[in-house]
């Protein structure tokens, strides 16, 4: 089927095969897993880029902040705090979000990790007695209303409707 083609196209087949193998060996090297919440956004819009060494490190900062700190639950958490906290600036730290790791605003960013909280509160059984908005509010949204829009852009459906769905599935 190959014999066809010209060894120019051959070549340049082989090349691409090639990086695409140094790609995922540098991100297993690096240890970058990207099947965390840091990492999973809409690739077709922004795709992930290569990381400098130090953007790397940046970015493990980063993890370490938003996991065992969960400094999203700050409902007033702005990028310069952040920025601050990682001892960088609010540019790079903008320019890591948004091209390194492929979320469109740093909102987008915040609320994958408050998302993921809200999701987990609405289906915990021990947490059904607290109102959707007490879980809004502890997953560090500052407003029902956004809270709702984002849920359901993500979710595909109401926060409301999302753990009547879990109940049921429960049962």
């Amino acid at each position: 089927v190959l014999t066809g083609l010209s060894r120019p196209i051959l070549a340049m087949m082989k090349a691409i095969v090639a990086l695409i193998l140094v790609l995922f060996g540098y991100t297993w090297f690096l240890g970058i897993r990207t099947n965390h919440p840091v990492f999973i956004s809409d690739r077709n819009k922004h795709p992930l880029t290569i990381m400098s060494l130090k953007q790397t490190e940046l970015v493990k900062k980063l993890d370490a902040l938003m996991r065992v700190e969960e400094l999203w639950r700050n409902q007033s958490l702005t990028i310069g705090e952040l920025a601050v906290r990682l001892a960088t600036t609010e540019p790079k730290l903008r320019r890591l979000i948004n091209t390194h790791l492929g979320f469109s605003n740093f909102s987008g960013f915040l609320n994958t990790f408050r998302l993921d909280a809200a999701k987990a509160a609405l289906r915990a059984p021990e947490k059904q007695d607290l109102t959707i908005a007490s879980i809004a509010f502890e997953s560090g949204f500052n407003s029902i209303p956004t809270f709702n829009r984002t849920f359901k852009a993500k979710e595909g459906q109401s926060p409301k409707a999302y753990r009547a769905s879990a109940i049921k599935r429960s049962v």
